[in-house]
């Protein structure tokens, strides 16, 4: 009775539908690989100590420290969630970039470690935040009173408990990205920033770690439409999504490259000279950190902006402040249990990796 169903020529699918099907699917598992890989930023340099040799302890004692006042941070109990507060910092300026007034916060990740449960989350904070209660930005705070301005803001004001505190300066993270042996990625067209020195033509091209930098940094980008310079209206929300396609390439070519000792011997000089922790952040405590990592269900991390509205200060600054669903989104993340949301940074098309 079914006879007539059967097609003696087997349907075969368009070549455009079958390009774009793939296109789709590839999109989605990079979508996916940028999140696990975005989370795993904390612990990258961390990883290194994995191998427990007496020369890699020997370096990573000479990680610098930094004393946090009584009470700015919270206990870390055995077994229950904790926060590791995650900045790369902007000074000192490198050869050829512009300087800045005072140190800056550039990027600043809450990272959730819950060891029971065996997930990390990850609550990126624009830099051009302002707090209830503030008129400065955010990524302002450090140069002012130093981490324990920056950890008290984000506790008084998101009510965000902060463990512990990781920092890695912009020479820290363009060695980071040559020894991942730079980045590919493409624009749709001419983009540049002259803040940073951002200047890339439109198509697929390679990046060095100082290229990178300019890039991840660009919260004034331009780029050409129909022969015209016209500015990203993302603002500080496009930087944080051009953060998300690149960050992720430079972590994974370096997951790929870390078996090689050369690499291994740079990613440890990098962890040695460019990054800071808390004093009370052990080198056994980033040891277990970075073992109880390397066993985390990929599947399990979790990665969300903080949700944020444009505000323009008395003075014309245009900066951002935490959306009316902000609360629940913190709320959702300390109890591990996110919020969606709908504003999504990741959406921007203006950087993508090359196909």
């Amino acid at each position: 009775m079914l006879d007539q169903l059967d097609d003696p020529i087997p349907y075969t699918l368009p070549d455009d539908t079958l390009a774009r099907a793939r296109s789709r699917g590839t999109q989605l598992r990079r979508r996916r690989r940028a999140a696990r890989l975005l989370a795993a930023v904390p612990i990258l340099v961390v990883l290194v100590l994995g191998a427990g040799a007496a020369w890699v302890d020997h370096r990573t004692n000479q990680v610098d420290r930094v004393e946090i006042a009584a009470g700015v941070l919270s206990p870390v109990v055995a077994g229950e969630p904790y926060n590791v507060l995650v900045v790369g910092l902007d000074a000192p300026p490198l050869d050829g970039q512009p300087s800045v007034d005072g140190q800056r916060s550039d990027t600043q990740l809450v990272v959730r470690v819950d060891p029971t449960a065996g997930t990390l989350s990850v609550l990126a904070l624009p830099r051009d935040l302002v707090l209830a209660g503030a008129t400065e930005r955010l990524n302002a705070k450090i140069g002012e009173g130093g981490p324990d301005a920056l950890i008290s803001a984000i506790h008084g004001s998101l009510g965000i408990p902060i463990a512990h505190y990781v920092a890695i300066d912009f020479h820290g993270f363009v060695r980071l990205v040559d020894a991942a042996g730079g980045v590919s990625v493409q624009a749709p067209a001419a983009i540049r920033d002259d803040l940073t020195g951002l200047q890339l033509t439109g198509g697929c091209q390679h990046l060095d770690g100082a290229s990178t930098l300019a890039l991840v940094r660009s919260r004034h980008l331009q780029y050409v439409s129909r022969g015209t310079w016209v500015t990203d209206p993302l603002g500080d929300l496009g930087r944080l999504a051009r953060e998300q396609v690149v960050i992720p390439l430079v972590l994974s070519q370096l997951q790929h490259r870390a078996s090689d000792p050369t690499t291994f011997e740079q990613l440890l000089t990098v962890f040695a000279d460019n990054t800071t922790v808390d004093a009370g952040f052990s080198r056994s405590a980033l040891a277990e950190l970075a073992h109880w990592g390397q066993g985390i269900d990929p599947g399990q991390l979790i990665v969300q902006t903080l949700p944020v509205i444009p505000f323009t200060t008395p003075n014309g600054g245009a900066v951002l402040r935490p959306a009316e669903n902000a609360p629940a989104v913190v709320d959702g993340f300390q109890q591990g249990h996110p919020v969606p949301t709908t504003a999504d940074p990741a959406g921007s098309n203006l950087i993508s990796v090359c196909t």
